[in-house]
């Protein structure tokens, strides 16, 4: 009767695991998804709040900045002083205009803002001063001055508006203001901020009063309309009767809507937001499936790691105990029909545990045995005879005879293995080893059919190289190296054949005697240096090689000057033309591996300092090659080093590409700078057109014109008007307006504004002062 651990263990696993999975989910189920809704309800309704506070801090910073505006010196005058048409009043409006302008500019959620004056009846804004009676259209403004119902903040449907409303002074009423500010709120800035919301389209988000009127919304054409009739009408009029903030939920299951509502004291206005039971419950609704999907994932693998746990080590181990048991048996002499019989009499752990320690032990002492014999010394002898510590046939013959192997006293040919790719992930250092082991055993099983022909021997002289030493009776050079030549073809078709790898395999220099076989071997090495020019699964021979030509090598170099010439000019195309014409040449030059790689060292080397010429960087500037030489030791064919030069000379035509960029964009700053200098008179000249005529952004423009210059673009245009004005007003008799013209003010009143900002005194008084000096 066999054992059954192995299974019981295996049920046993599979139903602690599903047990503890299944228990897992429903706890998941029962709590975490529940508990996920709730925590739902409250972040829509902390962000909804958080919104609201937005909303509410836009609303006083406007409230604030008009307060500011009606405590300054400018505004006090505007409503108090008696209006006149005297040079000095319209300047003064002038000034308050710029102010105006410059709070608009600083705050963009304010549309506009009117400033209107009881005692003078008249409205000054950014754009425009007039009388009320010849602006019909800003009569409202006159009414709201005299309205005891007006609030500070309301919403007038009629014209579409969203107004504070600011009397002054501040706490008078409306009998006793002189006048008052109305600001116009740009609405779309308080819709924007509803798509902070985790579910909102913006299009179920409205901010109403307490009327029940559109505030604001995503679609302008519902603003300044009752609230009555949208969508969750119920849900939404339940929550325009409460205060604070919640929600408010209206019908049941799957037509279910909820209503946050967050009240705001500041502005007595109210922020709705609608979502039904669907959106709500999307995202614990998804964690629920995935939950699920994990478990039964789980489930699947659990099952899997039992079973293949089983099959790798229970299983595995009840066949060993059955088989040894059956050994044991069969050692007592015991018949099959007896051990039938006595299936309850097995042998114990204990001593399977002796029997499997003996057979291990055993293994041990035959390793050690085998280790110190005959492979051990064939290791000595061949690796003394490669390296030239021993040169005698004489000495070396009875221990290769003890090792097993058989050489000819005289005629030897040396070749060098080396497996292709030996980089490739899919073979590590003690992989290769054993493919090195198995690539001599090859060579040797490949000789026998040879006989006296050609003896040898193969051995492993690195972690990535093998040697294989052949040797011939008397006979003609010519004809041993054509045998060596086809033994060395065969072994590497039989290599490809059976471990399905290429290998290269170089063939040494000829060696009449035993002591020169170490030169042979170092003839070989040399061979198999050339296999990154060769290529892979290649059988390289001095006489295949040839001499190298001089005329290649120049034409290699003439490739080099080529090659710097393209990165000079930061040509990426070009150079990936040249560099692969170098490698080309190089190939056909037979270059060995050291010297590809002094080749490409040199030019990655002459690119750098090709690159820095001229240039303002230091030179103890990080190249970013420091590690080139391990990169280029480590390739293994030409196409790979060839790739590795290319990426660092992109490097460095990226770096050189840069420091030009900042070159140029100083020129394209000094060329605007005499466009300003030139053609400062022209009205229409702007930023704009500027970015237009040089073909470049606004933006961009404006930034590199103050990192070189130092001053913004509009300053430095207003800086030479002025300069130009103060010429003319010493130069010439023309009148204010003239000068402004011929300065590029389109009005006065501009002219006026930007001369007193720059020079501290009037046109006027700037020609009274100084007309009289040389």
């Amino acid at each position: 009767m066999k054992r059954r651990i192995s299974r019981k263990v295996q049920l046993l696993y599979i139903g602690l695991f599903a047990l503890v999975i299944g228990a897992m989910l429903a706890v998941h189920y029962a709590g975490t998804v529940r508990q996920l809704e709730k925590q739902m309800i409250a972040s829509n309704l902390n962000v909804l709040g958080q919104i609201n506070k937005r909303i509410d801090s836009l609303l006083q910073d406007i409230d604030l900045t008009i307060l500011n505006l009606l405590r300054t010196p400018g505004s006090a005058s505007f409503f108090e002083r008696p209006a006149d048409d005297t040079p000095e009043h319209y300047l003064f409006v002038s000034e308050l205009q710029e102010q105006l302008g410059s709070m608009l500019g600083a705050n963009f959620n304010m549309e506009a803002v009117m400033l209107y004056a009881k005692g003078s009846d008249r409205v000054l804004t950014a754009a425009g001063y007039a009388r009320l009676a010849d602006a019909p259209e800003l009569v409202r403004i006159k009414q709201m001055a005299t309205d005891e119902r007006i609030g500070k903040w309301i919403a007038l449907p009629e014209s579409r508006e969203l107004l504070l409303v600011r009397r002054y002074p501040i706490n008078a009423s409306p009998s006793d203001s002189s006048g008052l500010v109305a600001v116009r709120v740009h609405s779309a800035s308080i819709a924007a901020m509803f798509d902070d919301l985790q579910f909102s389209d913006s299009y179920n988000v409205w901010l109403v009063d307490r009327q029940g009127l559109i505030l604001a919304h995503k679609d302008a054409g519902m603003m300044y309309r009752p609230l009555e009739g949208q969508t969750s009408w119920k849900a939404l009029e339940d929550a325009l009767t409460h205060t604070g903030s919640g929600y408010a939920a209206h019908g049941a299951m799957g037509g279910k809507r909820y209503v946050f509502y967050a009240h705001s004291s500041y502005s007595d206005w109210k922020l709705l937001y609608a979502v039904t039971a669907q959106q709500l419950g999307a995202a614990t609704t998804t964690l629920r499936y995935i939950l699920i999907g994990l478990a039964l994932f789980m489930i699947v693998l659990a099952v899997v790691a039992t079973r293949f746990v089983n099959s790798r080590w229970f299983a595995p181990m009840e066949t060993l105990i059955d088989r040894l048991e059956e050994i044991a048996a069969g050692r007592s002499g015991t018949s099959e029909d007896t051990r039938n019989a006595q299936q309850s009499d097995r042998l114990g752990y204990a001593a399977l545990h002796s029997r499997i320690a003996e057979v291990f032990h055993g293994y041990t002492d035959a390793e050690r045995r085998l280790r110190e014999g005959r492979p051990a010394l064939k290791l000595q002898v061949l690796f003394e005879a490669l390296s030239g510590a021993r040169t005698r046939f004489d000495t070396a013959r009875p221990l290769l005879e003890q090792a097993g192997v058989r050489l000819h006293a005289s005629r030897y040919i040396v070749m060098t293995l080396a497996y292709d790719n030996r980089s490739s992930p899919l073979t590590g250092t003690s992989d290769l080893n054993l493919y090195l082991y198995a690539a001599c055993n090859v060579a040797e099983e490949l000789l026998q059919p040879y006989g006296e022909a050609m003896l040898g021997a193969a051995v492993q002289t690195s972690g990535t190289q093998a040697a294989v030493i052949v040797s011939f009776p008397a006979g003609d050079q010519a004809q041993h190296t054509a045998l060596a030549l086809g033994y060395a073809r065969s072994l590497k078709a039989c290599i490809a054949d059976v471990f399905k790898r290429t290998a290269s395999i170089g063939l040494g220099s000829y060696a009449a005697s035993f002591d020169e076989i170490s030169d042979a071997y170092r003839a070989s090495c040399r061979m198999i240096d050339y296999k990154i020019v060769v290529g892979d699964n290649a059988l390289i021979t001095a006489e295949a090689l040839g001499e190298r030509d001089r005329h290649r090598l120049l034409a290699v170099f003439d490739a080099v000057d080529s090659l710097l010439e393209a990165v000079r000019q930061a040509h990426a195309g070009r150079m990936h033309e040249r560099l692969e014409e170098l490698f080309d040449l190089a190939a056909n030059s037979q270059l060995t591996k050291d010297m590809m790689v002094q080749l490409c060292l040199q030019v990655v080397l002459k690119a750098l300092h090709a690159t820095r010429e001229g240039a303002t960087e230091q030179s103890g500037e990080p190249s970013g090659n420091d590690e080139l030489p391990g990169e280029l030791e480590a390739c293994e064919t030409l196409r790979e080093m060839r790739l590795t030069v290319e990426a660092a000379l992109v490097r460095l035509i990226a770096r050189m590409e840069e420091r030009r960029s900042r070159s140029r964009t100083g020129e394209l700053a000094e060329a605007v700078l005499r466009h300003l200098e030139t053609h400062y008179a022209d009205s229409t000249l702007s930023v704009n057109q500027l970015a237009e005529s040089y073909r470049i952004s606004p933006n961009y423009l404006s930034t590199i014109f103050k990192e070189h210059t130092g001053r913004s673009l509009v300053d430095t245009l207003s800086q030479l008007r002025v300069e130009a004005a103060c010429r003319l007003l010493l130069e010439t008799p023309l009148k204010l307006n003239e000068i402004a013209g011929r300065t590029g003010y389109t009005n006065v009143s501009s002219f006026l504004r930007n001369f007193k900002k720059s020079r501290g005194m009037t046109p006027t008084e700037y020609r009274a002062i100084h007309g009289g000096q040389d």
